[in-house]
């Protein structure tokens, strides 16, 4: 689907952050604490990722993504699960001035597939026909490649990665 910040052709208030949180989480019981992770992750409206357990120690490691507005209040669950935090970093990439090139790239990119079109219902020659429909290819194909990323970017920014390592108390 269409965000809203495509539609809209992002205002400037609206910036495109993708945030990801490591945090490692003392707990009494590893496997449990692993089932509870993921429930809530998924009660919050977000998915597990991956999720693998190591071992004689069982320590654990599982990856979910969350809502952006869920971030935090999914920062303070994690932090109730656990006997104690050990370790917790969080870090944010604004994506906003590359969704932007690119709005403005897949712009010219079809205003020469505008003109590509025209040019194709002019030509008479075979040879002309075939020039213009392979430079016509290779623009859909570059429109694809950026529709693609400014996608990519638009589903990382609206949900949150937290990386989370169980370890037994």
């Amino acid at each position: 689907g269409v965000s809203s910040a495509s539609k809209a052709g992002l205002p400037s208030a609206e910036r495109l952050i993708v945030r990801t949180a490591y945090i490692t989480l003392v707990v009494k019981e590893v496997a449990s604490a692993l089932e509870e992770v993921a429930r809530m992750a998924e009660g919050m409206g977000g998915f597990v990722v991956s999720s693998s357990r190591q071992g004689k120690e069982e320590t654990a490691t599982i990856a979910f993504r969350v809502p952006q507005d869920k971030f935090s209040e999914a920062m303070e669950k994690l932090r109730a699960v656990a006997v104690r935090v050990e370790s917790e970093s969080t870090s944010s990439q604004d994506v906003t001035e590359e969704y932007v090139d690119l709005q403005s790239r897949l712009r010219n990119l079809e205003a020469t597939e505008k003109q590509l079109l025209e040019l194709l219902e002019r030509a008479t020659k075979v040879e002309d026909v075939m020039l213009v429909f392979r430079e016509l290819t290779s623009v859909r194909q570059q429109i694809e490649v950026t529709r693609g990323r400014m996608q990519y970017l638009e589903r990382t920014a609206a949900m949150s990665l937290i990386q989370v390592t169980l370890r037994p108390a």
